[in-house]
């Protein structure tokens, strides 16, 4: 095995010890390393001053910080017993979703609440080790050149943060890559992690292009990470034409990027087989393969202990086994994050869930809800005759044999977190990050950088664009004050919907100059005769009449001719905006009706009432 020699700057020394004491030790690899620091950052070289803060690094000095937050949430046990718990905080798929864009109340996620609760874990004397899966920096593998300044700034912000919360090793996903091999590079040297893939090469020479593995020393214990990649898989039923449609985009997003990408069980079998050599405690995968491809390639490796997937929207609560390996995966857009607290005992691979006073008194919920079942079976019998009586004894059996077990666990609830002797523990929670977590400040103010970047960048990409008065068959948008012409009672109707003020809400939240928001926000956006200049919306602002009804240009043109607009609004039209963690619990028909009404709709909003009052 070659080994890394680490030099150990004061700085980087104590950045490491901040976040959980874990170091990277080595890098056993045939494929070429980079020099690496206590951090896992390379020192081919370093952010421009004042671009990223160092990891830990906060404007408010953490004694000035509340962790009384911390109360409402479940926290894992610092240990077993004499064994020290690690606890992997795990995400992957983000695709640089920093925080909710603020469409609904309570919504989830945000980078600045996941960096409260690190804190706030490493403040109880937890050891965190923070993980990424990868496809982290990018939305889409494709971006307008229009929105390429407000995507690039936006992965710089991600990079930032996730120095600060303390995230040292990642896998790499095609969403990584969207804007090539330089670019990432140049997060990765921001953001201070080291990423891995053991099965992407150059097109020319088949060289690796990233380490396929590495080894982090935590406490006392040795954890070996391995990382593997995928493009995104196509779905099965998807017909012919369009699969080879897929498929040719797949091939020319590599080919392009002169990067190809080998066998993912080969390079698993090699680098799982040199870290097992290596005599690490544990060995975590990072995948981007995709569920379907990730459970066809760990039965044939043997060693994985937990394999993480980045590339679908996968929620494994509790997590999935394949064979010996815990198969876990977040929700997208960071919804949820994935805490995996591991009490690792010294030559036991036999895992079992750790338990604890919380745990117990689920446990207890279920068995007096089961006794209710019993009790109620047995009543059920009795009332049937005396035929049915010897099934409702069985039925009282039960229910006491359990009442008896509920006295000897209530004796239990209060006791110390526990674990089966001579077992390795887990403890995992898919732990929703809501509102009960603050936003640290750190985050709050990168944010806010991030906002001011993002309004003189576009400002400045949309001027150059030159608006299309006019698409081929000479329509446009023309916005609601041409309709009340002959629409004034639903113009009237709409003026008190919640629609007539959409444009305030991003004005609100500043995000009146994020593209990622403004296209639902106001009327025709980048569209013929519609808004393009979002300095000054006039007209064009706010969710107006053809938002829904479409173009309306020639309709008005030609007096109000029927089939040039949609008179009938479908809720396929509704979910172009009001969709996934835009508006997650979106019911067309409850939401229909709050938009129909005197002169908008009437007869039909009648009709909804009507069917609902039958029902």
């Amino acid at each position: 095995m070659r080994s890394l020699s680490l030099r150990l700057p004061i700085v980087g020394a104590c950045c490491a010890l901040l976040f959980g004491g874990f170091l990277v030790v080595a890098a056993p690899s045939s494929q070429p390393t980079s020099k690496v620091t206590t951090s896992g950052q390379s020192q081919s070289g370093a952010p421009k001053k004042g671009d990223a803060p160092k990891a830990g690094a906060t404007t408010h000095p953490v004694s000035r910080w509340s962790y009384h937050y911390l109360d409402k949430l479940p926290v894992p046990p610092i240990s077993i017993g004499q064994l020290k718990g690690t606890v992997l905080v795990y995400s992957g798929g983000l695709k640089s979703y920093f925080e909710p864009c603020g469409c609904q109340a309570e919504m989830l996620g945000g980078l600045g609440r996941v960096l409260s609760l690190l804190k706030g874990y490493q403040h109880r004397g937890l050891q965190v080790l923070p993980v990424d899966a990868g496809n982290l920096f990018f939305e889409a593998l494709m971006v307008k050149k229009a929105k390429r300044k407000q995507s690039e700034l936006k992965a710089e912000m991600v990079a930032d943060l996730f120095r600060s919360m303390g995230v040292r090793v990642m896998g790499v996903g095609p969403f990584d890559l969207t804007f090539g091999l330089n670019q990432l590079k140049s997060l990765l040297q921001r953001s201070g992690m080291l990423a891995l893939s053991a099965n992407l090469v150059y097109e020319s020479t088949g060289k690796p292009v990233f380490q396929g593995r590495t080894i982090l020393q935590v406490g006392k214990r040795r954890i070996g990470f391995v990382g593997l990649l995928g493009y995104p898989e196509i779905p099965a039923g998807t017909p012919a034409v369009e699969r080879k449609k897929k498929e040719a985009e797949s091939k020319a997003f590599w080919s392009t990027r002169k990067l190809r990408v080998t066998s993912a069980l080969a390079a698993a079998k090699r680098e799982v087989a040199a870290l097992r050599k290596s005599k690490v405690d544990l060995i975590v995968l990072l995948s981007t393969l995709g569920v379907t491809r990730l459970q066809q390639v760990l039965p044939s490796v043997k060693g994985i202990d937990i394999a993480i997937e980045g590339s679908e929207d996968s929620a494994f609560d509790p997590p999935q086994r394949v064979g010996k390996t815990f198969l876990l995966s977040t929700p997208k857009e960071g919804q949820k994050v994935g805490i995996f607290a591991m009490y690792l005992r010294p030559q036991s691979k036999t895992w079992s869930a750790v338990e604890t006073p919380a745990k117990r008194k689920e446990a207890l919920k279920a068995m007096v809800k089961q006794v209710k079942v019993y009790e109620k079976q047995a009543t059920q019998m009795r009332k049937q005759g005396k035929a049915f009586a010897p099934i409702a004894k069985v039925y009282e059996s039960q229910a006491n044999e359990l009442l008896k077990k509920m006295v000897i666990h209530r004796k239990t609830l209060q006791a110390p977190p526990s674990l089966a002797s001579g077992h390795r523990g887990f403890f995992h929670l898919m732990l929703s990050v809501s509102s009960t977590l603050p936003e640290f400040p750190t985050a709050v103010k990168r944010v806010k950088r991030y906002q001011k970047e993002v309004k003189i960048a576009n400002l400045a990409a949309l001027q150059l664009i030159k608006p299309v008065l006019k698409d081929k068959h000479g329509n446009f948008y023309i916005g609601a004050n041409r309709c009340k012409t002959c629409h004034g009672g639903a113009y009237q109707f709409w003026k008190k919907t919640r629609h007539a003020n959409a444009f305030a809400t991003l004005v609100k939240r500043k995000k009146q100059f994020d593209l990622d928001c403004i296209g639902c926000h106001v009327v025709g956006w980048q569209k013929p005769g519609g808004l393009y200049n979002i300095k000054t919306p006039g007209h064009l602002g706010n969710v107006q009449c053809e938002n829904c009804h479409n173009i309306g240009g020639l309709h008005a043109a030609q007096g109000g001719k029927k089939g040039l607009i949609r008179g009938h609004v479908t809720a396929s039209v509704c979910t172009q905006c009001h969709n996934g963690t835009h508006d997650p619990k979106f019911n067309f028909l409850s939401k229909v009706k709050k938009i129909l009404g005197k002169g908008h709709g009437e007869a039909r909003l009648a009709i909804i009432l009507k069917t609902e009052k039958k029902k």
